[in-house]
């Protein structure tokens, strides 16, 4: 869904959103080729979901087929609308970064814009659902199919806007209904009310048009809840762009205001424990967000075909589905990961792990009794012994700033320690891909699973060679450092 926004453009230096929105005019095909991938993605896994579906005997003699596919036992509406709601929320980024500079700046723009263009897909959105050919059906079965039809869109609405629940709820809560009084006013001041009143209501009813999804924190669906900028290549060999330097934002939950994420060398342990706290959030945000766009790719491209077929006698391999449905979500996984959360955020993240340090614990007995109570405000050293209410602990790292028996600062510390982990394991899924639809050769023999997999295994061997580059040039670096990971740097 549009709640995360990559731009590429020149980040500025003030924190401001909309400065930051009005200088993303320029626009490279980096930022924009997996989420055009992602587009290519949905459509074949249709496909290729239908191509299970519906596949026949042509070839039979005497087969009442013509086709390879059974195109008239096809419901077109909720293929249709499969297509568009699977697509929309990568067509939506794409626009977004490609106008959001004078969307941005001119919000008149944005009202007369945006009611023809949510108009016309939400006319779209309707239109398919409803010409869904529900002959056959129980009215009961009918019920479950709309409700399913709904159901991933409410359930994202709800998830990303659980912080505005909370306060709506809060606020009902805390609200009294009024008496009503009755005026005793003069018709002057009832004129001059109904003209105030009739004022704020266009003025909201102007806002609540211009304001778009995925514009603002403070959007009313899908607020933005970090950014990724990216610059004009800074090095060249020839005429070819080498270096592309990129600039990750947070968004903070109180503020609602931008928030550059950058690692520094801080010498204070609160700080430092300020920083990985807000590194931590930002990337469960992003995390959730490729996990749940895989669902939703898997959801609208895999699962909804399925439920909708007619109890026409069609024969289909169930578990065969299933796996399409696998490797659809491991894919496109794999594919946000990378548009999500590159290299360059995960050397962050390592760079802040260092300075927070990590803590094991130790037996009462033998820990020496000159050890000396943990001190929020100091940063240890390796080898260094507290007492906290927690236990004793020992310090493993040179910088140790985090507090001993936490557990989130012990999973931070875990995971981005080491800068190759992550990478590699990334690496390692995305081989097992293409190697295990080779491995299944050996078995697998129908015509259109062979089609299947030749369509899944593109994107299988663009995820694998993009992980693959990442993983060898973070080596490469990390490698020609020389061991960057036994301190901070």
């Amino acid at each position: 869904m549009p709640i995360g926004r990559r731009f590429t453009a020149r980040p500025t230096t003030s924190q401001s959103l909309s400065n930051t929105c009005q200088n993303t005019a320029t626009v490279n095909s980096a930022g924009l080729l997996p989420l055009l991938l992602h587009c290519a993605l949905v459509i074949l896994s249709v496909l290729v979901q239908y191509l299970n579906l519906y596949k026949t005997v042509w070839w039979i003699p005497d087969s009442p087929f013509n086709y390879a596919i059974d195109f008239e036992a096809i419901d077109y509406y909720v293929m249709a609308h499969i297509i568009l709601m699977g697509l929309t929320p990568s067509l939506y980024r794409i626009f977004l970064s490609l106008y959001s500079g004078p969307l941005a700046a001119y919000p008149v723009l944005r009202f007369l814009g945006g009611i023809p263009l949510f108009g016309t897909w939400f006319f779209l959105a309707v239109y398919t659902a409803l010409g869904v050919d529900t002959m056959g059906y129980t009215w009961l079965y009918c019920a479950y199919l709309y409700a399913l039809l709904l159901y991933l869109p409410v359930l994202a609405c709800l998830l990303y806007n659980t912080d505005r629940l909370k306060h709506l709820c809060l606020r009902m809560s805390l609200t009294h209904p009024k008496r009503s009084r009755r005026s005793c006013a003069p018709s002057v001041n009832i004129f001059h009310g109904f003209l105030t009143k009739l004022r704020q209501i266009t003025s909201k009813l102007f806002w609540a048009c211009a304001d778009w999804p995925g514009m603002t924190p403070n959007s009313a669906l899908f607020p933005i809840r970090y950014m990724t900028v990216s610059n004009e290549p800074t090095g060249s060999i020839g005429n070819s762009p080498v270096i592309y330097c990129s600039h990750h934002y947070g968004i903070e939950p109180g503020s609602k205001s931008t928030v550059l994420l950058r690692h520094q060398c801080l010498n204070s342990a609160e700080q430092v424990r300020e920083e990985v706290a807000l590194f931590r959030g930002d990337f469960n945000i992003r995390l959730m967000d490729v996990l749940f766009n895989a669902s939703y790719t898997v959801y609208y491209s895999c699962f909804l075909p399925v439920l909708f077929l007619k109890p026409n006698g069609l024969v289909y391999d169930g578990p065969w589905c299933i796996q399409h449905g696998l490797v659809t979500w491991l894919v496109t996984f794999l594919l946000f990961w990378y548009f999500h959360l590159p290299a360059d955020y995960l050397d962050m993240l390592h760079r802040s792990a260092l300075h927070l340090g990590c803590w094991i614990p130790e037996n009462s007995y033998t820990v020496s009794a000159q050890s000396s109570a943990w001190s929020p405000a100091q940063i240890y050293a390796s080898g260094a012994t507290v007492k906290h209410v927690r236990g004793q602990f020992r310090s493993i790292e040179p910088s140790n700033a985090a507090e001993p028996g936490n557990i989130q600062h012990v999973r931070f510390h875990s995971w981005f320690y080491s800068p190759l982990r992550i990478p590699s394991l990334l690496m390692y899924v995305s081989l097992a891909l293409p190697l295990g639809q080779l491995i299944s050769l050996k078995w697998v023999f129908e015509w259109y699973k062979l089609i299947g997999m030749v369509a899944m295994g593109m994107f299988a061997l663009y995820n694998h060679y993009v992980h693959i580059r990442t993983y060898a040039v973070l080596r490469a670096v990390y490698t020609k450092d020389g061991q960057p990971t036994d301190a901070p740097s």
